[in-house]
């Protein structure tokens, strides 16, 4: 701690003499020797911090025989204690007579015991932002006894603990008894938990005081209550924020770190005078610190029932806006002061998004007050606190109503609409378990489209966001091995797998879906009553079914002998999801609809044994009379069929199965059935609502691929698009087509291949303007798929404007700003693509600029674009192009000389067409440099594994295949190097593989229409 910082008195005071020497003792590396603790001292005391710091817990600081515990970051939550456990607990038990002892152990449930509840923390926290960036607390939990138990088990992560001042005592509201002294404490390390071992039993109904004094750390954390610093108005600053989703909380204070143990918090906070300190709830008061002048101690308000990951705090220098709604809500927009005036856009958003949420669910908003913050951090994530929304960047939220492109005007309402959302589904009412996540992250992610269309009803890039999404989330969701919406968590460390694309976006389809099954009026109605219902308090999903169902059934839009719970069960927990296969019979007006569960493996067998059947909510609509706006059931298919029979249907006309595909599932149909589509199309492709067109276009080309419909149908749908003027079938075409186009690479058929699409493409780009490369016009936004496949196929007009923008990107970074990010990461790529060294290596010191994770994973992906290398071009070698940015890092490159002889001497090797080797340059990096590569990325495996993959993106050859396995085989010891190596092969054998199946079929398809 820094000597001008002065130290709180009394309750404050856990930072004594002994605690400051533990602290020390604690941070000091395992290996280090006396002869390097002068200096070790003095990277401390100075303030120059590991980063990433280890993590401890202390035991008997009162006595001589200290005992110091490495404290292994990991994940959440325990049970009764196992029989080794209790064992463990008896012989330390024995072994201690006097002073508590921890006794470290293994094999804890990995969730809490069913033995008490929190009712309320008191927490009080001073944090030294500008000192050494460690934080004392102290904390005391009322607990409720909820089952005889003879221990108090509890989460905590990354702190000190001063055993001694552990104390237990009767709670606020306790029947009377005696209360059993703590004898010792077991840790099970590895999963954050602590148990309270007490001489004897404590009786179901009693009310306990558990009060806990610690040391946590506040720098280099990525959770908890974390420092970080920015500049404002050209001044360094330091501030506090925090994120405890989902198990982070326990870095904060210790506690019952489970979402449904809801508790009410008091929270007080010291800080010195020239900062703020705001929280979920108002502040209630501010008195002086006693003894410090300079500091004083700020009380909130005491919030209502909520989980731990929820309490929020953030203590800085940063200016605010106030605003209120119509209601007389208080809201205050929090930012750096040089930025604090580009808030207009943000508030005018925040106030109808609200109104509409408030309306739509029929419920206010449920705290006092509302505040966002614009964190001055590098990052792409926000989240959700209750009365305190953080953003983890202030690029995103700061706009003038009128003086940004409309790409970050719709970006933003979504961003915020998702996090308002959050303040119903998630912070009202919480999923019991992080199996149901989705409950939170699937209706935040739904009303984030259902919020942001009434918001900007004229914005296509809105309106069509759920079906895009819906295509996205079918692909990922169509692999073998993907996971379904609800999943048993038993190890801590799989909870952030729940935090993926599935619980989000499947979730919201699934809802969606369940819009339209109820009708939207008999949605909203369920709805409401489940949040009413529960609000405060935790849920799992059978609670949503049971409002839903009560709704269906109250309104007749659910027949009475349908029960949701079963139906839903089907989508929530079975992995996937169905293709259906409709069959007409001929001469009849009937047809037979088959399903079975919808994969793309390229044909290998699956070891899948489970009995992939759905509830499946059939729509339809047909030539005769087509009818798109009607998407209620017309026929459920049950789970126990694998096929049925349906009726009736008109004869000889095109039929359309799920209707505006407000289904969660694909639809195959007979050949004549397709080719009927594929005229209309031809014919007139407007009969068809565009939602459905831009569903045929996907269902086709992705059955195509797994091998369950001929290429030349689905090449056939594809070919109207030369008449299709609307976004959503672009989207959906072009996704498809950029993939036969990258499986055709290096191929004679990729030739002609291009000169199809951009024969496709002729009227579009007609209308796209590309002499503009100060501005992307609100057209290249709309077309976006589009534009990047004409890019991708080389059209110079495209190209010349992507390097323009790159180039002015070079030169200022915040230029790039107004471009979308979808369409930057193809400006970035044809610029890297058609560049040279330069470009290269300026995403490459982006790079390690950064610290967005998410905008780092783009620029590895763009790295990967690097054109080909031919060996006729003088200084074109990996080191030519990058040696300088190598340097810089302090990487000292080989003689360029002896390596592009090398290159050259393997292109005369191998050989290839027309007598050329061509290299991508990031594959070059790779191979050549890994070591100094490996060097600056750390032990950042992620990044490794996106760089690998980036790398070899184009990889189709079985030479390819063979360089991939030999550099996996020398870097077996590095997990991000062969997780990345491994999933690249995968992608490789199945390009070779599809190649050797479709190949012909594709090639023959093309040269019989003359490319």
């Amino acid at each position: 701690m820094r000597d001008d910082l002065p130290l709180p008195p009394v309750w404050w005071r856990l930072w004594t003499e002994r605690v400051n020497l533990f602290l020390l003792l604690l941070l000091l590396p395992a290996s280090t020797s006396c002869s390097d603790l002068p200096d070790y001292f003095d990277k401390l005391l100075g303030l120059s911090m590991d980063p990433h710091p280890v993590l401890f817990y202390a035991t008997n600081t009162n006595n001589n025989n200290i005992t110091i515990t490495d404290y292994t970051p990991s994940p959440p939550p325990p049970r009764p204690l196992p029989p080794a456990v209790e064992a463990a607990a008896a012989a330390a038990n024995s072994s201690s007579p006097s002073g508590l002892k921890l006794v470290e152990v293994s094999g804890m449930d990995d969730r809490l015991p069913e033995t008490m509840r929190p009712l309320h923390y008191t927490i009080r926290v001073h944090p030294f932002i500008h000192g050494n960036e460690t934080m004392n607390g102290l904390v005391e939990m009322e607990l409720e006894v909820v089952r005889t138990t003879a221990n108090i088990t509890f989460h905590v992560s990354q702190m000190i603990i001063v055993e001694d001042d552990i104390k237990l005592e009767a709670g606020e509201g306790d029947p009377g008894g005696t209360v059993p002294r703590i004898t010792h404490l077991l840790g099970d390390l590895e999963k954050n938990i602590v148990s309270a071992q007490l001489e004897g039993k404590v009786e179901a109904g009693r009310r306990l005081r558990l009060t806990v004094s610690y040391v946590a750390f506040i720098s280099g954390q990525e959770g908890g209550f974390f420092a970080l610093n920015y500049t404002d108005e050209g001044v360094e600053r330091k501030m506090l924020a925090s994120l405890h989703q989902p198990w982070d909380a326990r870095k904060a204070f210790p506690c019952l770190d489970e979402p449904h143990l809801k508790a009410t918090f008091d929270l007080h906070v010291a800080r010195t005078i020239n900062m703020t300190a705001v929280s979920n709830m108002p502040l209630s008061h501010t008195i002086p610190l006693i003894g410090e002048p300079g500091w004083v101690v700020d009380t909130f308000q005491r919030t209502p029932l909520m989980s731990t990951y929820n309490l929020m705090l953030v203590v800085s220098s940063l200016h605010h806006v106030n605003f209120t709604t119509d209601t007389g809500l208080p809201i205050r927009i929090w930012a750096r002061g040089e930025k604090i005036n580009q808030t207009s856009f943000l508030q005018r958003v925040t106030l109808g998004l609200l109104t509409f949420l408030e309306d739509y669910t029929d419920l206010p908003f449920s705290l006092p007050k509302l505040d966002l913050v614009a964190v001055p951090a590098d990052s792409s994530v926000a989240f959700e606190g209750w009365g305190l929304i953080q953003f983890y960047t202030d690029r995103k939220m700061m706009m003038e109503a009128e003086g940004d492109t409309q790409y970050l005007r719709n970006s933003l309402t979504i961003l915020t609409a998702h996090e308002l959302a959050h303040q119903w589904f998630g912070n009202l009412v919480t999923p019991h378990w992080w199996s149901e996540v989705w409950l939170s992250e699937g209706f935040a992610t739904y009303f984030h489209h259902v919020a942001s269309i009434n918001e900007l009803p004229q914005v296509e890039w809105v309106t069509e966001g759920p079906q895009t999404l819906l295509h996205m989330i079918l692909k990922q969701d169509s692999h073998p091995h993907t996971l379904p919406l609800e999943i048993p968590i038993t190890q801590t460390n799989s909870m952030r797998d729940i935090f993926d694309n599935i619980g989000y976006h499947k979730g919201a389809a699934i809802i969606r879906m369940l819009n339209h099954v109820l009708t939207p009026h008999t949605f909203r109605n369920g709805l409401r009553q489940y949040l009413k219902a529960h609000q405060y308090g935790s849920v799992s999903q059978r609670d949503l079914w049971q409002s839903l169902n009560e709704a269906g059934h109250r309104e007749g839009t659910l027949s009475p002998h349908l029960d949701l719970s079963t139906i839903m069960n089907t989508w929530t927990r079975k992995a996937g999801y169905p293709v259906i296969k409709v069959v007409k019979i001929p001469r009849s007006n009937s047809a037979t609809v088959y399903q079975e569960r919808f994969t793309v493996n390229l044909h290998k067998k699956s070891n899948d044994r489970h009995n992939h059947k759905w509830w499946i909510p059939l729509t339809f609509t047909s030539q005769g009379s087509p009818d798109f706006n009607n998407t209620r059931v017309w026929l459920w298919m049950r789970d126990t069929d694998s096929h049925m029979r349906v009726h009736p249907l008109p004869k000889n006309q095109w039929v359309i199965f799920n209707v505006q595909q407000t289904g969660y599932y694909r639809v195959n149909y007979d050949l004549h059935n397709w080719r009927l589509l594929t005229q209309q199309l031809l014919i007139n492709h407007t009969v068809i609502h565009v939602a459905n067109r831009a569903q045929l276009l996907d269902d086709a080309l992705q059955l195509a691929l797994a091998g369950q419909l001929d290429y030349r149908v689905a090449l056939d749908v594809t070919s109207y698009l030369a008449r299709e003027e609307e976004n959503l079938p672009w989207k959906s075409g072009t996704k498809g087509l950029e993939h036969i186009e990258s499986l055709l690479k290096k191929t004679p058929a990729s030739g002609p291949l291009k000169k199809y699409l951009l024969a496709l493409m002729v009227p579009l780009l007609s209308n796209l303007k590309f002499d503009t490369p100060k501005e992307i016009t609100e057209i290249h936004t709309k077309h976006i798929k589009a534009v990047k496949l004409a890019c991708r196929l080389g059209h110079e007009d495209c190209i010349h404007l992507a390097i323009s923008l790159y180039s002015q990107w070079m030169q200022n970074r915040e230029s790039i700003e107004g471009v979308a990010l979808e369409l930057r990461e193809v400006v970035y790529c044809t610029a890297i693509t058609h560049g040279g060294s330069a470009e290269w290596n300026f995403a490459w010191s982006e790079y390690f600029r950064s610290n967005d994770k998410q905008y780092k994973h783009l620029l590895l992906r763009v790295m990967g674009c690097a054109r080909d290398i031919d060996q006729e071009e003088e200084g074109t070698s990996v080191e030519a192009s990058v040696g300088g940015q190598l340097r810089d890092q302090g990487v000292v490159a080989e003689q360029e000389g002896q390596e592009e002889g090398q290159h050259k001497e393997r292109q005369q090797e191998e050989g290839q067409e027309k007598g050329k080797q061509q290299h991508r340059l990031a594959w070059n990096l790779l191979t050549k440099e890994w070591d100094r590569v490996a060097s600056m990325l750390g032990e950042d495996e992620e990044a490794m594994e996106m760089l690998v993959m980036s790398a070899t993106e184009s990889f189709s050859t079985h030479q390819e295949v063979d360089e991939l396995v030999q550099f996996l085989e020398a870097h077996r010891d590095v997990p991000g190097v062969v997780k990345g190596s491994e999933l690249a092969l995968h992608r490789a054998t199945q390009t070779l593989d599809w190649r050797e199946r479709y190949y012909g079929v594709v090639r023959e398809w093309l040269q019989e229409r003359g490319y």
